[in-house]
């Protein structure tokens, strides 16, 4: 274990901290072009790291970073940094070459922490008989890891706009918008799953949440070439969503599929959707591990669509108001970070189970606030008051478009649903 933990000290480069601290020394801006690559905790060598520290705190000073500043601020004054300072000074490059030094100073950074973590690792579990709790700590501070080496978006509106323009051209090649929804009337209203929006759709028990959710998948896999989607239950199993996703497209309904009814027509499916990239999570309750899954699948697999079905069992602390509005921006967060969809499927406030022009959510008005497209579903009535089989697919809020609603129908024993004529949607 002596050997292995010496081997650390071997992943460094000194050269490129040296070169790296004297280019700062002679070009003090590009400390801008870095500072989003490293901090000074990424340095091997601990005067490189309080030189790098010190180097900021007189730019933010708007001072000159030179000797004698660096000097003027190191409380200290030891002298081994006076020595290693005026080793250094000399040392510099030209400013282009500052980020290049900043990513080989990262990367030793980043295996240094993969191999000091793998030592550890190592040592729980020689101290830990239950294997569960070290694999869910590792997976969380292991993503943490590997999301650090991503360097962040340039805000400038130049670059901002050279993405802008990207997408454009994405978007006229595939004459649509993300992926293609496979719904006509949700795609005159928002286009398709754009990555990094939002989608909450609610309604009251019974109206058909779940159905829904295995009809929008469905026609996602319907629609588009590989598309990666990932389920978040906190409601069903993962075999009753693969069971509903079954009845969905053999038209037979659940219970019947279980005593072995229209058995052809379930094996065939059951081969195709076999072959989709759908991950179904069922035992996940904590937004935590919940992103954590997500932040994992988009690395190792790649995600498009996530849904989740439904926000208001995903457990926290205080009320459903602190759960939910905490959740909001969390999921907003989630969906702009990964560059996905997230389709959250939610109950309603009373307010608006009974009808009414607010869309409102149950728990937080947060949730409401947050989304791109807030959709709701109601379920109309028939003789003696009672429902029947069609349902309204009401969009109340669309940040980038038009509002309006549409015909749902439940169909083959309420096993799916298709729009009603086109004439009655109303955009």
């Amino acid at each position: 274990m002596a050997g292995a933990k010496n081997m650390i000290h071997k992943i460094k480069d000194e050269n490129i901290e040296r070169s790296l601290l004297g280019t700062i020394i002679q070009h003090p801006n590009c400390l801008i072009d870095i500072c989003d690559i490293i901090t000074g905790d990424d340095f091997y060598n601990d005067k490189s790291t309080e030189i790098y520290n010190l180097c900021w705190r007189i730019y933010k000073e708007e001072t000159d970073i030179d000797h004698i500043n660096i000097m003027r601020i190191n409380d200290l004054c030891k002298d081994d940094i006076v020595v290693y300072l005026t080793s250094i000074e000399a040392e510099g490059d030209m400013p282009y070459n500052a980020v290049k030094f900043a990513k080989i100073i990262k990367d030793k950074s980043i295996k240094r922490k993969l191999y000091e973590y793998t030592l550890k690792l190592q040592e729980d579990f020689k101290k830990e008989k239950d294997i569960e709790p070290i694999i869910t700590k590792a997976q969380s501070e292991l993503l943490e890891i590997i999301v650090k080496t991503t360097d962040k978006k340039n805000t400038n509106v130049k670059s901002i706009s050279e993405r802008l323009i990207e997408s454009i051209g994405k978007t006229a090649d595939n004459k649509g918008l993300g992926l293609k929804i496979g719904m006509p009337a949700l795609t005159n209203c928002i286009g398709g799953y754009i990555p990094g929006h939002l989608w909450i759709i609610g309604a009251w028990t019974s109206t058909g949440k779940s159905t829904l959710v295995y009809e929008l998948i469905k026609r996602i896999y319907e629609a588009n070439l590989d598309p990666k989607v990932l389920v978040f239950s906190t409601e069903m199993t993962d075999e009753g969503n693969i069971l509903k996703l079954l009845s969905n497209l053999t038209g037979t309904p659940p219970l019947s599929i279980l005593k072995g009814y229209n058995a052809s027509s379930v094996v065939a499916e059951m081969a195709k959707i076999s072959r989709y990239e759908l991950d179904i999570i069922d035992n996940l309750y904590r937004w935590e591990d919940i992103y954590i899954r997500a932040k994992k699948q988009k690395i190792l697999k790649g995600v498009d669509v996530i849904f989740i079905d439904f926000l208001q069992n995903i457990i926290g602390e205080g009320t459903i108001y602190d759960r939910m509005s905490k959740l909001a921006p969390k999921m907003q967060e989630l969906a702009k970070e990964i560059d996905c969809t997230i389709v959250a499927m939610s109950q309603l406030a009373n307010e608006d189970a009974a009808g009414g022009d607010m869309l409102k959510f149950k728990g937080a008005g947060e949730l409401s606030a947050a989304c791109d497209l807030g959709i709701i579903l109601q379920r109309n009535k028939g003789e003696g008051g009672l429902p029947n089989d069609e349902v309204n697919m009401i969009v109340k809020k669309n940040r980038w478009g038009a509002t309006g609603k549409t015909e749902l129908k439940f169909v083959n024993t309420y096993t799916a649903m298709q729009e009603c004529r086109h004439d009655k949607t109303e955009y």
